[in-house]
Order: structure tokens, then sequence, then C-alpha cells
């Protein structure tokens, strides 16, 4: 059986002994078989055999890529392709920029948490050393670790407010008259000795250190 899938052949024959036909000198067609192959050809033009479609479709998919591939080749020598390509290297050597920037950030944000411990370490230590000796004549709240001259009878020292275990406060009658002219240390809120009094220094020449224990204790005399 003839193959029809493609109708390429049988055109090519029907359109080769048309031809003949219609340009024999001899023997000239009428106006009713020209009508008749005019419908031939009008049929066989409506008819497609499977391959020739096929052959269609592919012819067509290639002048796409074709012309796809010129346009994309165009792009990419053109201006416009510089500039991506140059755009892309600037992203990647951004990427690259970035990726360092985090590296040195997470190693400063390392050095820095080190740095804030060791800070810390020296306001503790710095916090146990007692501050140089003063002299005080009037009315004064001491701090923590701080030494006093008493240089006035009759003032009132005040110790440190909210203290905690082993802060220390220093005393000294400078005067060495607090026997007969008294003066007072304060509690501000702790107590001292256990009790909830002030303590009056009235003994001339006194020498005290005062540090701080708990709340049932509060400042204690060494």
């Amino acid at each position: 059986m003839p193959d029809y899938s493609s109708l390429t052949t049988q055109i090519t024959q029907f359109k080769t002994a048309a031809t003949a036909l219609m340009t024999d000198p001899a023997n000239p067609l009428d106006a009713n078989e020209l009508q008749l192959v005019g419908a031939a050809l009008n049929q066989m033009g409506n008819t497609l055999g499977v391959a020739d479609i096929n052959n269609s479709v592919v012819d067509g998919v290639a002048t796409i890529n074709y012309y796809k591939d010129n346009a994309i080749t165009a792009f990419n020598t053109g201006t416009n392709g510089t500039r991506l390509t140059s755009a892309e290297s600037n992203i990647t050597n951004l990427q690259g920029r970035v990726t360092n920037a985090e590296g040195f950030i997470s190693t400063n944000g390392a050095q820095y948490t080190t740095l804030q411990s060791t800070v810390s370490a020296l306001q503790t230590s710095l916090s146990t050393v007692p501050s140089s000796w003063k002299i005080i004549t009037a009315n004064y709240t001491a701090l923590n670790n701080e030494r006093i001259f008493v240089n006035q009878g009759g003032i009132t020292i005040t110790l440190p407010l909210n203290p905690t275990l082993g802060w220390q406060v220093q005393l000294v009658d400078m005067t060495g008259a607090a026997g007969t002219t008294n003066w007072t240390v304060a509690r501000n809120s702790q107590r001292i000795q256990g009790t909830q009094e002030n303590l009056v220094v009235n003994i001339s020449g006194a020498r005290m250190t005062l540090v701080y224990t708990d709340a049932v204790r509060g400042w204690t005399l060494t």
C-alpha cells in the first residue's frame, strides 16, 4: 500500500501531469476538463499529509530557534549585554565584600564581648581598692572603700546606701577630741552591730572600720 503520510511526491506528480495537459497545443483542455483540474488542485491543496504538517512545524521551530539564538548573541555582544556582564561581576564582588564584612563584624563582636568581660572584672577589682584618705569637716555621706579623717566634732558621717557584702568604710577621729565633742555615724537605714541605732563616737582618737555583712547584723565594727 502506498505511503500517504506525506503527499509531497503525489503533489509533484500531479503538478507535472497537469502542466503537460494544459500546455499541450495538440490536445488543449476544454472548459469542462479545466474545471475538473481546478477542482482536483483545490482538493489537494486542502489536504496535507502527516509528514508535511510535521515538517512544517519542525521548520517553524528551527526558524524560531535561529532567530532566538541570533537575538541572544546580539544582546550579549551589544552594549546592554556588556552592562549586564559588568553588573553580574559587580554583584559577585559585592557579595564577597559582604561576606568579608560579616566575618569582620563577627570577629569584632567576639572581641567586644571579651573586652566587656575584662572591663567588668577590672571594675570589680577596683571596687575593692581603698580610696586615698580624705579630711572631712562637715556632714558627709561616705562611699564604699572610703577612708575618712573626721576633723570636726558635732558632724554626721552617713554610711553608704544599699551596701552589699564586703563594703567597708574606715573612720579616724582626727581631732582627738571625740570624747568631749562627739560625732555621729548614721546607719542610712541599715543596722549597725545588729541594732537599729546610729553610732555615736565619743572616744577621743577613735579608729574604726565598718564592714557590711548582711541585713541582720548590718555594719560590723572591726
